[in-house]
């Protein structure tokens, strides 16, 4: 185990990479060093709780999605191996088959060009833009999975772009639910990027207490926020925006929302 420490250690002394962290997308933004510092102590408390180095590969070839995930963020790094994207994807492929929730991520971002140490366009410079189009909604769907799966950096990165509009739609109400889901399970700078957002908006006085609850992660007040899209109260009427806010509460296990959607089959 010293031997590993002493390693991942030394690959702090390499050059600093100068990229920003994938995750503090249009909000703030991170020293690489300290990103890179904080990834190595990551890989030291996942090395140690494998039982060192050799383990955590084992436990890999064996068919563990953390192990996987974290041989594949080595690759991806440079860190004891030279970095090689192709092995960092196979391992994070290895993660993904097994729903494994920060590979769902890591994999995720990078096929939606989020991820600036693996850039898909220079790694795949084979794809078409048709295919990275493909390649990007897949990989928001991953990012999707994750964030269902109790990942904090997912939700986090799932609100923000609802918020902004960056994938099929704009949905301000589900991007606000998952800011506060992240921050509730954390993730501060979701809760400072939620009050961000929160500041900026406008909100009708009139069903402002459910829409506040709603976007703060109550899946019942998400319910009751469907039926003033559903039935043209106070807002016009949208019966697909009122068939995602059903959909995100079902998912989350309301009752009532697997209910009402029921309605719609």
């Amino acid at each position: 185990m010293k031997l590993n420490k002493i390693l991942l250690t030394l690959a702090l002394l390499a050059p600093s990479l100068t990229v920003a962290s994938e995750l503090d997308w249009q909000i703030n933004t991170i020293d690489p060093y300290k990103a890179r510092e904080q990834a190595i102590s990551k890989l030291n408390a996942s090395i140690d709780g494998a039982g060192g180095f050799v383990r955590l590969k084992e436990d890999a070839e064996k068919g563990d999605g953390y192990s996987s995930f974290v041989l594949g963020d080595m690759y991806r790094l440079g860190i004891i191996y030279d970095v090689d994207f192709d092995e960092a994807n196979k391992h994070f492929n290895d993660a993904v088959a097994l729903n494994e929730p920060n590979a769902l991520l890591r994999k995720g971002q990078y096929l939606m060009g989020h991820d600036p140490l693996m850039p898909i366009r220079e790694h795949q410079t084979h794809l078409r833009e048709k295919d990275l189009k493909a390649a990007y909604l897949k990989g928001f769907d991953m990012i999707e999975r994750s964030a269902y799966l109790g990942n904090t950096d997912a939700m986090y990165f799932l609100g923000l772009h609802y918020i902004e509009g960056e994938i099929k739609f704009r949905d301000r109400d589900i991007g606000m639910f998952w800011l506060s889901k992240s921050y509730s399970n954390g993730n501060e700078k979701a809760g400072q990027a939620r009050d961000q957002y929160m500041r900026q908006a406008d909100y009708d006085n009139d069903f402002d207490h459910i829409h506040r609850m709603a976007t703060y992660g109550d899946t019942s007040s998400m319910v009751k926020l469907a039926d003033f899209y559903l039935n043209d109260w106070k807002v016009e009427k949208n019966k697909r925006k009122a068939l995602r806010l059903l959909r995100t509460a079902a998912k989350l296990g309301d009752h009532d929302a697997v209910e009402r959607l029921k309605s719609f089959r």
